[in-house]
């Protein structure tokens, strides 16, 4: 979305700049949010889904292999735990931007 807002802001003055008709004003804009839409569908939330090893997926691995030596059956890795909302609030500034936010939309 906020790419489209953006690049709709720079993209209307220099389109109606150059004189070109008013509906590449809107259309580069479209073009701009389904590409970003795309790409945000392309990311993975968790490395170890494709591969990637990083220093807390091999933490995350250890733990996995002493839980399942420890209870001696499969254990799955659910991935990492999801954030609350009282954590995330607890990181900084996440709790003023969100106020500034409800802002924004007035």
């Amino acid at each position: 979305q906020y790419c489209g807002d953006v690049t709709a802001a720079v993209c209307t003055a220099l389109v109606l700049g150059a004189g070109l008709n008013y509906t590449w004003a809107l259309f580069i804009p479209a073009l701009t949010n389904i590409g970003w839409g795309i790409l945000t569908m392309k990311l993975v939330a968790d490395p170890a889904d494709v591969g990637i090893i990083t220093p807390e997926v091999k933490i995350r691995m250890e733990k996995l292999k002493a839980k399942q030596a420890e209870t001696g059956s499969t254990v799955v890795d659910e991935g990492p735990a999801p954030i609350t909302y009282a954590a995330a609030l607890k990181i900084p500034m996440v709790a003023q931007y969100a106020f500034a936010f409800g802002f924004f939309k007035l």
